[in-house]
């Protein structure tokens, strides 16, 4: 256990005990990047890498699962290390440990599995929570949330206020849960773009904060006090009464005659009565401007409009309504 008078260096791995999201929380706060027990193990890293996998290999997660042990999983009696490749297979890593009341206080790769320890678990693109090996090996399996595979890139712009001339950390824009800040444009000015972004920062009325969020961190930072989206005037154009604004989420078909167009090329808001106020995209963490991007198949795009707009579009071939 650490002295409180114990002085960390770049490369320490500390080891928390506590509910995830606390975790989580002091991890964005604190500059500190999330361990599995793959990225604990520089060799296991490396091989990792060499192979593609998906599951964490530290710093982010794509999505979080909490499973038990099954009593006749094949990984009883085995090391976490030991278990390395069976891992590797279901492609998942760990993340976090709980065994009845007790800590299991150590490396992940030393911990011996017994049934129904209840594991935490970074679940790469390959893993299929259904399928037969992962039943035998895990029971009670409950998909918690997605990672920054599931962000959406948002363009905030900085008002006068409360924001301005304050770092991002002082604006309150850090340790928040599913949010990202990724890049400054000074002054909306793309070519005075600030990336990747330092919390230490400090913002200006007249700037672009591009930030990474899921669906609900859009909603509280589009009330968030000195910030305003990028598209809030398409989306006032709509005219739509805030009590009926609401959100939904589409993903661009192969076949849309929406791909190779930009939003404004395809008179988005004119023909959908909708504004596309972020996108997400596979692979891709870095600041995506709704208006001007190039829309791709598989783009997710994050729309405000009417509340009742999935269901009026629901038939729509250029996408498929995800809620």
């Amino acid at each position: 256990s650490p002295l409180p008078d114990e002085v960390l260096v770049e490369g320490d791995t500390l080891y928390f005990a506590g509910e995830f999201d606390q975790v989580e929380f002091c991890g964005q706060e604190l500059d500190l990047e999330l361990v599995s027990h793959v990225s604990e193990d520089t060799a296991a890293l490396d091989d990792m890498v060499l192979a593609g996998a998906g599951a964490a290999t530290g710093g982010t997660y794509n999505k979080l699962v909490q499973v038990t042990v099954s009593p006749t999983s094949p990984l009883i009696g085995m090391t976490i290390a030991k278990a390395a490749g069976n891992l590797r297979a279901l492609d998942v890593a760990v993340l976090g440990v709980q065994r009845g009341a007790t800590r299991t206080d150590g490396l992940f790769n030393d911990v011996t599995l017994v049934a129904k320890d209840v594991l935490l678990l970074d679940a790469g693109k390959a893993a299929e929570l259904e399928s037969t090996e992962f039943t035998a090996a895990f029971t009670e399996i409950h998909p918690l949330k997605d990672g920054l595979n599931k962000q959406y890139i948002v363009g905030f712009r900085v008002l006068a206020g409360t924001l301005a001339n304050k770092t991002v950390s002082e604006a309150g824009l850090r340790g928040i849960p599913g949010l990202s800040a990724l890049a400054l444009d000074r002054q909306g000015d793309p070519q005075q773009r600030v990336e990747p972004l330092d919390h230490q920062a400090v913002i200006q009325q007249g700037d672009t904060l591009w930030l990474g969020a899921d669906q609900d961190g859009t909603t509280f930072l589009a009330k968030f006090p000195g910030l305003q989206l990028v598209q809030q005037d398409e989306v006032d154009k709509l005219k739509v009464p805030l009590v009926y604004q609401g959100m939904a989420t589409a993903v661009v078909g192969a076949r849309s005659w929406l791909v190779g167009q930009t939003v404004a090329e395809a008179r988005f808001r004119g023909k959908f009565k909708a504004a596309v106020i972020g996108l997400q995209r596979e692979g891709v963490h870095a600041p995506l401007c709704a208006a001007s991007t190039v829309i791709q198949a598989g783009d997710v795009l994050l729309l405000s409009g009417h509340e009742e707009w999935a269901k009026r579009n629901i038939s729509d071939t250029a996408f498929v309504m995800l809620n």
